[in-house]
């Protein structure tokens, strides 16, 4: 009986460190993926960032411009012509920013999660 519970013993303390082995071998993994997340979305942000000071500045030029253009206004009507006009090119240039800015965000979203997706199906595969 002794044999026989020791072997059964020895086999559960064989088969626990085993599974020991692999669950630390897989956290390592986890979190390996998610440094690496965390780095891409900060390197991202970063982007992004510099995307939006970029276009603030954009944005502060074209105003400057506009106000200068409004001080050599000759006439009621050069004032709404220049208005007008500076009106469709804020639109216009929102539109280009705006998807500049998604596009940057998913960007982020993207390379973000695909390290951490990679690395929970392949910690999903070997758990299978």
């Amino acid at each position: 009986m002794q044999t026989i519970f020791g072997n059964l013993a020895e086999q559960g303390a064989t088969r626990a460190q085993a599974n020991f082995a692999q669950i630390k071998a897989t956290s390592e993994e986890i979190t390996a993926a998610l440094c690496d997340a965390c780095t891409t979305n900060s390197q991202r942000a970063a982007d992004y960032r510099t995307k939006v000071i970029e276009i603030s500045h954009a944005n502060t030029t074209s105003t400057l411009e506009f106000f200068s253009q409004l001080v050599d206004a000759r006439s009621f009507a050069d004032l709404v012509d220049l208005s007008t006009a500076h009106s469709r090119e804020i639109l216009e240039t929102a539109s280009a920013q705006n998807r500049e800015l998604w596009d940057l965000a998913q960007r982020v979203a993207t390379e973000t999660a695909e390290p951490i997706k990679q690395s929970l199906n392949r910690v999903l595969r070997s758990a299978a």
